[in-house]
């Protein structure tokens, strides 16, 4: 009382302070920026995407059955690869300094995503039961190795850590599956076998996904370091 414009300058410098604090608050920590996710739902997607080839496998070990199991596997691949999609969508709206190369290598990793996911559907699509002495079941570890790779893209991504390279480990899977349909008869070779030509696809798909996994990574070394918040 009587005092107003004596206190008017203290005032008024707490309260710009105040302004200041929750702009920062609002600008860097408050808000959910989907670039900071982005290598966690990339993550996801691969995980999932393993477990529906497992899944598939076991499928085509023990015989064709639409149980709880498959159904679920399947439907988290689909779900996983489209949260991914919406994230990305998501994050076009959001302000270049937060984006940077995230927007482009996220999209570059959902374009090999969809892929693999439509690979896997076919592969799906001819699961039966295999006989012990039909060509195509000597692919079958094959395609667990095939999953112990994607695991560890996953793995790793989830981590932040790169992913080392896969072409090796690639060039051997390749090979097995060419020696495999060259053991094979005439007759089976002028077959589709669509096990060997979905299994050969999907391998193919593993150096492009680690790679992509790694500009991931290398992406969020750059992000601000409430990015873990």
């Amino acid at each position: 009382m009587g005092d107003g414009f004596n206190l008017i300058l203290p005032r008024l410098l707490d309260t710009l302070i105040g302004s200041l604090i929750a702009g920062l608050a609002v600008f860097f920590i408050l808000p959910d920026w989907q670039g900071r996710r982005l290598y966690r739902e990339a993550a996801n997607a691969l995980t999932n995407h393993r477990r529906y080839l497992d899944e598939i496998i076991h499928q085509y070990e023990e015989g064709k059955q639409d149980d709880l199991a498959y159904r679920l596997a399947r439907r988290n691949a689909h779900n996983a690869d489209a949260a991914l999609s919406t994230l990305l969508t998501n994050m076009l709206h959001e302000p270049g300094h937060y984006r940077k190369l995230d927007a482009d290598n996220g999209l570059r990793f959902l374009v090999l995503s969809n892929t693999l996911l439509s690979h896997l559907s076919a592969l799906g699509a001819h699961r039966h039961q295999l006989a012990d002495d039909e060509d195509d079941a000597t692919l079958v570890p094959v395609a667990k190795r095939i999953g112990e790779l994607l695991g560890r893209i996953a793995e790793r991504l989830n981590q932040r850590q790169p992913v080392e390279p896969l072409a090796e480990q690639t060039a051997e899977l390749l090979t097995q599956l060419e020696e495999q349909s060259a053991a094979a008869d005439e007759q089976a070779i002028t077959l589709y076998r669509p096990i060997q030509s979905q299994l050969r696809l999907i391998t193919e798909q593993l150096a492009p996904l680690g790679e992509a996994a790694n500009r991931l990574v290398g992406s969020e070394e750059h992000a601000p370091s409430t990015a873990s918040a």
